[in-house]
């Protein structure tokens, strides 16, 4: 073998990972985990459209593009949707493989940005793969819907990559029409980070989170309100980088006024399964940070706010004794102090579930490009 085929054998592959955030960070930080572990192999390019988080991977094998960043009051905005579209058809890197976060099962507004991306990656390398990255639990679209989202599908993806335990959930709970799928789909478990630092000794501390903190401040606050009935107890607030700066403000005078020493205010963490790994209790809204909790063993209290999957996830892991699901009446201060008693005391049940998600995409997507 000569040293050019030599060099072509060792070649890495190239990926394209497209990913675009509205409210929550936890696309974001699943497709991350994902990415870490797809960089030991390819080396790869994540076009990124939401607004900016102060969280990524060190790596000469990662590169982050950055769309201009779009959010939910924005979307009639032509002016971002055109330069967008610029960035994009000006694409011209060979991609081996091109994977889509989420899209065509909800964002419906992306198709044509979506679309125009399939279409120039394809142009280049027509025998780059298309997966999709599809997190466990979404709202139900109408039957009309899922016909269209069937159709992207067929037209567009090699696979669908659905990161849940078929165990726990399966597609067929959130997508009716899943079986017309049934050959594209590969469950992969649920998506944590295996590289993540997990401390084996817990501390007497609260971790208090709203994750990307647009919504769910109700909870930040009831959480304080129990703070001087655990003294012993630290309580870290954590505040996402879109919790407005008056939830930080209320929760220093809430401390204040409560004479409550044990209350600390911490930004955004990019280490966060190490955090809860040393930490007694969770209390969170029912976001995919309830599978970090799951994955840390680590007890929670969970509110579910407005939305379809929050209810859904909290209330499936809340059925198999891993979580304790919070009403809005239990945000009352003595209610709330009875739920942490219990949660300080809880023993993580005996339950296997799969968490390899990102380990298995990488080990899938691999495969498919071997197979090509």
């Amino acid at each position: 073998m000569n040293s050019n085929s030599a060099e072509a054998t060792h070649k890495r592959a190239k990926g394209l990972f497209y990913c675009q955030y509205f409210v929550g960070v936890g696309h974001l930080t699943r497709s991350l985990h994902i990415c870490r572990q797809l960089i030991k192999h390819c080396d790869i390019d994540f076009l990124c459209g939401g607004y900016p988080v102060d969280i990524g991977l060190d790596s000469s094998h990662f590169h982050t593009i950055y769309l201009p960043s779009i959010e939910l009051n924005e979307l009639e905005r032509e002016d971002k949707w055109a330069a967008r579209n610029a960035m994009i058809q000006n694409i011209a890197n060979h991609y081996d493989f091109l994977v889509v976060e989420f899209f065509p099962f909800s964002k419906w507004i992306l198709k044509d940005e979506i679309e125009t991306l399939i279409n120039v990656v394809k142009a280049i390398n027509p025998k780059c793969v298309v997966v999709c990255s599809l997190r466990d639990s979404f709202p139900n679209n109408p039957v009309e819907q899922e016909w269209r989202i069937i159709d992207f599908i067929n037209t567009h993806y090699d696979k669908i990559f659905v990161h849940m335990d078929p165990k726990i959930f399966t597609l067929q709970e959130s997508f009716k029409l899943a079986e017309h799928l049934a050959e594209k789909i590969i469950y992969t478990g649920f998506i944590t980070n295996p590289d993540g630092k997990l401390v084996k000794k817990r501390k007497k501390t609260i971790v208090v989170t709203i994750g990307a903190g647009s919504f769910g401040d109700a909870l930040m606050y009831a959480a304080a309100t129990t703070a001087p009935f655990f003294p012993d107890y630290e309580y870290t607030f954590i505040i996402g980088p879109k919790t407005p700066s008056i939830v930080s403000t209320t929760l220093v005078e809430m401390a204040h006024d409560f004479h409550a020493k044990n209350i600390r205010i911490i930004p955004f963490q990019n280490n966060f399964h190490e955090l809860l790994s040393e930490s007694t209790l969770l209390i969170s809204l029912g976001g995919y940070t309830i599978i970090d909790a799951i994955y840390t063993h680590t007890p929670a209290l969970v509110f579910p706010w407005i939305f379809p999957d929050q209810y859904t996830r909290t209330h499936k892991f809340a059925a198999l004794g891993l979580i304790t699901p919070l009403t809005r009446e239990d945000l009352n201060c003595g209610r709330l102090c009875q739920h942490i008693k219990k949660g300080i005391a809880q023993t993580h049940p005996a339950i296997e579930i799969d968490m390899s998600g990102a380990q298995t995409t990488c080990a899938q997507l691999l495969k498919l490009l071997k197979n090509q």
